[in-house]
C-alpha cells in the first residue's frame, strides 16, 4: 500500500506545474554613461507589479512612446507582485506570454521585436524562464 501511495505522489509531481517565470524588476535612473557593464544584475530593486498577457499587439498599447505606454486595452491574464527586493517567481502553463511592468503611472515594455511589437516570453515544460526587467525609461545612456 505504501508503495502505491509513493508512486501516486511521484506521478502527481511529474504533472504539476514546475515551469514559469522568475527574475527581478530593477530600475536605472539618471546618467548611465561611463558605468562599467557587469555580468550581475544592474539597477536598483523596484517594487511593483508584472502584468502577464496571453495576446498583445502594439495597437493594444495606448500612448506608446518608446518602451513605455499609458495604458493597455486588454485585461491581463495574471498580475505578479514583486517582493521588496524586486524578486518574483510565478508558475505558468507552458506557452507564450507577453510581459509588461507597471512603471510611472503606466507600463514599461521590457523588449520589442523587429516589428516594434512587444516580445514574447516562451515558457517550456519543467523550467523557469529567467526574466530580469530593467526599467530604464528615466536613464540616459
Amino acid at each position: 500500500m505504501n508503495f502505491l501511495i509513493t508512486c501516486l505522489v511521484c506521478i502527481g509531481a511529474m504533472f504539476s506545474h514546475r515551469q514559469g517565470v522568475e527574475g527581478f524588476l530593477r530600475e536605472a535612473k539618471g546618467n548611465q554613461m561611463g558605468i562599467e557593464k557587469t555580468a550581475g544584475i544592474k539597477g536598483r530593486p523596484m517594487v511593483g507589479k508584472i502584468y502577464v498577457f496571453k495576446h498583445l499587439k502594439q495597437t493594444d498599447l495606448v500612448g506608446l512612446e518608446g518602451q513605455w505606454c499609458k495604458s493597455v486595452q486588454q485585461k491581463p491574464y495574471l498580475i505578479i507582485q514583486t517582493d521588496n527586493k524586486g524578486y518574483f517567481k510565478q508558475t505558468l502553463k507552458k506557452g507564450t506570454y507577453f510581459v509588461l511592468a507597471e512603471a510611472y503611472d503606466g507600463f514599461f515594455i521590457p523588449s520589442l521585436d523587429q516589428y516594434n511589437q512587444p516580445s514574447k516570453v516562451l515558457i517550456v515544460s519543467q523550467k523557469y524562464t529567467p526574466l530580469n526587467i530593467l526599467v530604464n525609461t528615466k536613464a540616459i545612456y
